[in-house]
């Protein structure tokens, strides 16, 4: 008699554990098990940290750039130029911080990925690094990555962060989850640079006493930097 193998039919679930089978794989996917924009964001968090990486050393060579110059215009007698490359030192000085404190909310992105993937809740430290990019980006228009971050944490995190963002102007930045040293920079970058603080610069780079009288500085009139 010739035998013939036949397939072994699994057998059926109860409707209880069907039902359990599928409250769990629902589960998984509705409660942040996996977020299907996971790696959507792991894409742009990298691309963004090397867009800010390039940006810091573009401007880091600005600044060596500018510092080299200063020393020439003072012994050129053209002190005026050495007060402006001074102050555009300052301006690059504060935007190389901005990168700086935007890649670490990157980092800290970064590492809670998989917490990030798996839970649709925002502890403190997250909900401060995704509310301080989407606060940075309408204000770094160039950085497309972060309009990208942003909408993608408001789909996952709802308004809350955006609200956040929306405190932190309105309210001076108290009490909101936004990185307040990157706020007070981002909002002041366009401010002009008090005379002040670009004669430190020029005494620092000059290895100056900033409290002495220095008479290659003193032909400099403070209100012609006001123009």
């Amino acid at each position: 008699m010739m035998l013939t193998s036949v397939a072994k039919v699994p057998a059926r679930r109860s409707s209880s554990s069907r039902g359990k089978f599928e409250a769990m794989i629902t589960g998984f996917f509705r409660g942040g098990g996996c977020w299907r924009n996971g790696s959507t964001c792991e894409r742009a968090v990298t691309e963004l940290q090397n867009r800010l990486r390039n940006l810091k050393n573009e401007r880091e060579k600005r600044v060596q750039d500018r510092t080299g110059k200063i020393a020439r215009f003072v012994d050129d007698g053209d002190v005026g130029a050495a007060f402006v490359a001074a102050e555009q030192i300052v301006r690059e000085e504060n935007a190389i911080r901005i990168l700086e404190l935007l890649y670490h909310s990157c980092e800290i992105v970064v590492a809670n990925l998989t917490y990030i993937r798996r839970h649709s809740d925002c502890p403190r430290e997250i909900n401060k690094a995704v509310s301080t990019l989407a606060f940075a980006a309408p204000r770094c228009p160039d950085l497309l990555e972060l309009w990208i971050l942003r909408q993608l944490f408001f789909e996952r995190y709802g308004e809350f962060y955006d609200v956040a963002a929306a405190d932190a102007e309105l309210e001076g930045f108290r009490g909101s989850c936004v990185d307040s040293e990157v706020a007070r920079r981002l909002e002041s970058r366009h401010a002009r640079v008090p005379y002040p603080t670009t004669l430190v610069t020029v005494c620092a780079i000059l290895h100056k006493d900033v409290g002495a009288r220095h008479e290659e500085l003193v032909p400099l009139d403070p209100e012609d930097l006001q123009q």
